[in-house]
């Protein structure tokens, strides 16, 4: 056994230990603490692999296990050492029940439902359980793992909330808006507020959810969006000088801090940051920078634009539509349509993109073109759309060659033509 690992393990889990029962007693909260022991553990981890019972000890393993737990803002860094700890506990050198609950932490933090039951949140200052996959299983999974029936856990939880009185973000009343959610401790800038756990959806589920949860959704890319979470994520309200942002991270997002965030701020976003298409409301957050409207990505000056950029805050996918004029066409009896203007209705672009079909993608100077679909292009595209919006083409003309031009051909291929005006 490695003694000077063992004793270094032991002690980064006692400080962890210590700082989280102190703030849960009304201490103070140290937001460093996790990124220093990561830190280290990630150097242990790329030397010896994961900590086993035969390098540091049963205690000196599960204290790693307690550190990894805890390293929430290095999501690939757990999932990481989830793949060792699943070796380590098949090979009898890693405790089952710490298994389970990495597990079920990797699966929160990557937005979707936890399978053992462990992981616990307090949005009103009461504990209760994150969402569950298969319910009628749990017990016995929970069994497999040796960590006792989910009831008995959920009462140890209970017994928690009488004693814990310290949760990092709190909902309530907002100056501006309804609800909104507010720091109970300091965070730096850079610093990970919460991550999104809701449901990830596409394109055509979004469309077919009610407007209550679509108001509570975040698109995070071409395709996808990630659904409510009835949770602090869905009461984050907008600002025109805001201190947080969203942070995409493949299939999941989280919200960071673009500043110093004090105890007791209300943390906000700008919404326009994660608005792709033509879509406005009224901003009533109340701040000196009003902007008095809330659209889309591109209607704010280039200087936000780029400063939301470098801050990291807004989607990849937002950030290529900005790069890339992607040409659409207006079906009003002759599909005419203007280069870089967006024109062609947002749920048919919704659907040809989620089958990754671009009705049209030439590069093309500014002006005025006619667009056609050939009899191929046509029968390929009402394929690929809902019945309802079939409608859209039923103006344009099904067949074209060169003898329709009434301009000059500047893109053509077996689907598509498009001629300048």
């Amino acid at each position: 056994m490695n003694h000077k690992l063992h004793f270094e393990l032991l002690r980064m889990m006692k400080a962890d230990v210590k700082m989280r029962t102190a703030a849960g007693k009304g201490g103070k909260w140290d937001p460093e603490m996790d990124k220093r022991h990561a830190k280290v553990l990630v150097k242990i981890v790329n030397e010896f692999g994961w900590p086993t019972y035969k390098l540091v000890g049963r205690k000196g393993s599960i204290a790693a296990w307690l550190i990894l737990q805890h390293a929430d803002y290095n999501l690939a860094f757990q999932k990481k050492c989830l793949k060792l700890l699943q070796k380590a506990v098949k090979e009898k050198q890693a405790d089952k029940g710490s298994l389970a609950f990495l597990t079920d932490r990797v699966l929160v933090n990557s937005g979707k439902k936890q399978v053992y039951g462990t992981q616990f949140y307090a949005p009103k200052g009461i504990f209760i359980a994150r969402p569950i996959a298969d319910r009628k299983g749990l017990d016995a999974r929970r069994k497999s793992a040796k960590l006792g029936s989910f009831a008995k856990y959920e009462k140890l939880m209970a017994t928690v909330n009488k004693r814990w009185k310290y949760e990092p973000l709190l909902v309530k009343k907002s100056k501006t808006a309804g609800k909104g959610v507010f720091a109970n401790r300091d965070f730096k800038k850079g610093e990970v507020i919460f991550r999104y756990t809701g449901k990830l959806m596409t394109n055509v589920q979004m469309m077919r959810e009610p407007q209550s949860v679509r108001a509570h959704s975040a698109q995070i890319s071409e395709t996808l969006w990630i659904g409510p979470a009835h949770d602090v994520e869905d009461f984050v309200n907008h600002s025109c000088n805001p201190n947080a942002g969203q942070k995409i991270h493949g299939k999941t997002a989280s919200l960071i801090a673009i500043k110093y965030i004090k105890s007791g701020e209300e943390i906000t976003y700008d919404y326009s940051t994660a608005i792709a298409d033509n879509e406005t409301m009224k901003c009533a957050c109340g701040n000196k920078k009003c902007r008095k409207t809330i659209a889309s990505f591109g209607t704010l000056t280039k200087a936000l634009q780029k400063k939301y950029i470098q801050l990291g805050v807004v989607p990849p996918f937002i950030i290529e539509r900005q790069k890339m004029q992607l040409y659409r066409f207006t079906t009003n009896g002759e599909g005419v349509f203007s280069a870089g203007k967006r024109l062609l209705p947002e749920t048919l672009i919704n659907e040809v993109l989620e089958r990754k079909k671009w009705l049209v993608k030439p590069t093309l100077p500014k002006g005025k073109y006619r667009f056609y679909l050939t009899k191929k292009g046509k029968a390929t595209y009402e394929k690929t759309l809902l019945l309802s919006h079939k409608k859209y083409l039923s103006n344009i003309k099904s067949e074209a060659s060169s003898k329709d031009a009434l301009g000059k051909i500047v893109y053509e291929d077996e689907n598509q033509v498009v001629e300048k005006l």
